[in-house]
């Protein structure tokens, strides 16, 4: 089963630039190279239009949602959709991500692991 879906922590940084786009567009691109293509991002009201500046290419998007908690993202997936969750200011590349998560799915598939884990 396939991750399409990412869970983003609200970065401190977001709105930080990284060759040219900000750290939370640069990050939601990272993202979408990996064939993620839903994406809920926790953050407080107060914190909102300033992320959406942030979301560059993405600020309209309907596939891009604000949430509250994760309780909140949680009751807006399906049960059994996979999500990745993703917390700080990170830059990485599309293959560092694929990495981890190529990593996950092995981890998935050992028993004695909790695979009820969706996020």
């Amino acid at each position: 089963m396939r991750v399409e879906t990412a869970f983003i922590e609200s970065p401190s940084r977001a709105s930080d630039l990284i060759f040219g786009r900000p750290l939370l567009e640069r990050l939601m691109l990272v993202c979408e190279r990996v064939g993620i293509r839903r994406f809920f991002i926790r953050a407080a009201d107060a914190e909102r239009d300033a992320l959406r500046d942030s979301m560059g290419t993405f600020r309209n998007s309907p596939e891009v949602s604000f949430v509250s908690s994760l309780a909140q993202l949680l009751d807006a997936m399906p049960r059994t959709a996979l999500c990745v969750a993703i917390r700080g200011n990170l830059a990485i590349a599309p293959s560092q991500l694929r990495s981890v998560l190529a990593s996950h799915a092995a981890r998935r598939s050992v028993p004695g692991l909790d695979n009820n884990r969706r996020c």
